[in-house]
């Protein structure tokens, strides 16, 4: 009799677990096809489909689901697409999925870095970071740990970048990893870049980056971190007056960054190449070849609602005005820098907007309060954020 009710729930459960089967199959056909469609789901659609999806062990199926919000984003629908990618998060960590996990973490991050919250994007980015670590991932989490310094480093938090960086770069040997090497040699880099040690900020570069070039080598790694090290290259260079050896490696960057095998798992890459190839071409005296590329990168940056990016492309603009001799177009760049800098909370922008701005309103003669309200600002905040190169360009002006 106990053996024959045994058999019967054993019978009732496998028939249920075909059954979860059944429907995940079906909720992921119906979501990847709204995932490839141009008209997205409505609202309560998709609040139906979660109800069922919650009752689930289904893996495929949350990660399906994360991609559409990621989809639903690109299409307009920010706040919802950010609901479900937070949605897939939560599941996966209910399924122990941490792949999905630490995808989801790092989109949720990135978006708050986008928006400006700095510190929901270091909490997230730490997360995905957590979850890497637990999987057994560790390029992954070197580059997850690498963003979370950078932004410990864009608010001049010295101390908490180094911690992170330590702790990749530990992992990164383990790992034997070379790209993982190279990730950390570049944020690394950036600290040392903020602390004045240049040189040995330039050695640590040039150490793990081929030579750079106008044409891209056939050695040279095709991945995120490379992109990134040849930009952080570039800029050391360029301070250090090697401007046609620094337009060679960003060069390099924005080619490599534009790269399909590259662009497919950092499509956004290539504005940064822009940001840096733009401005170092205004130092170069070709301006108009720089705006250029700067204008194409404001462009995307207003098509995505990155006023963060926007911020920084309108910086790096006003340089570029500058050097070309177009005073008062470049202070209206710079003053709009100096308060994207402000609004989104981000010091070192905004010193450089405000240092900027009153750069440029000195050179075209006028007498502006901004000029006096600038330099102090800045000088406060390039102290604040220990940015040498900040106070040198105060005093010299």
């Amino acid at each position: 009799m106990i053996a024959a009710l045994l058999l019967g729930l054993a019978g009732l459960q496998a028939g249920t677990r075909l059954r979860d089967v059944e429907l995940e199959r079906v909720l992921r056909e119906e979501v990847l096809a709204w995932t490839q469609a141009r008209e997205k789901p409505a609202a309560g659609a998709l609040a139906a489909l979660l109800g069922e999806a919650e009752t689930l062990d289904a893996p495929l199926l949350i990660q399906a689901l994360g991609d559409l919000g990621h989809e639903l984003a690109q299409a307009g629908r920010a706040e919802d697409g950010r609901a479900l990618v937070r949605w897939s998060a939560e599941q996966a960590l209910a399924v122990n999925a941490l792949g999905t996990r630490s995808w989801a973490l790092e989109w949720l991050g990135q978006d708050a870095w986008v928006r400006g919250e700095l510190g929901e994007a270091r909490a997230l980015l730490a997360g995905a970071a957590g979850c890497d670590e637990a999987r057994g991932a560790p390029r992954d989490e070197v580059r997850h740990r690498a963003d979370v310094a950078r932004l410990w480093l864009s608010l001049g938090q010295h101390e908490e970048a180094l911690a992170e960086i330590r702790r990749a770069e530990e992992v990164a040997r383990a790992s034997g990893s070379d790209e993982a090497a190279r990730a950390t040699a570049e944020v690394h880099a950036s600290l040392l870049y903020d602390l004045g040690r240049h040189r040995q900020a330039l050695a640590l570069c040039l150490a793990h980056t081929p030579l750079g070039a106008r044409a891209v080598p056939l050695d040279v790694p095709l991945d995120e971190s490379q992109v990134r090290l040849d930009l952080q290259t570039a800029s050391l260079l360029a301070d250090v007056g090697r401007l046609e050896t620094a337009e060679g490696y960003a060069r390099r960057a924005h080619e490599l960054a534009l790269d399909p095998r590259v662009a497919r798992l950092a499509p956004l890459l290539h504005l940064e190449g822009k940001l840096a190839l733009g401005l170092l071409l205004g130092d170069l005296g070709r301006g108009a070849e720089g705006l250029v590329l700067l204008d194409a990168a404001a462009r995307e940056f207003e098509r995505l609602g990155d006023p963060r990016g926007a911020a920084w492309a309108e910086k790096n603009r006003g340089f570029v005005l500058l050097a070309a001799g177009r005073a008062e177009e470049a202070a209206e760049a710079l003053a709009r820098a100096w308060s994207g800098g402000h609004a989104l909370g981000e010091p070192s922008l905004e010193a450089l907007g405000a240092l900027g701005t009153a750069e440029a309103l000195a050179e075209a003669g006028v007498e502006d309060a901004r000029i006096e309200e600038g330099l102090a600002l800045a000088a406060r905040l390039g102290a604040e954020l220990g940015d040498r190169q900040i106070l040198w360009r105060v005093a010299a002006l």
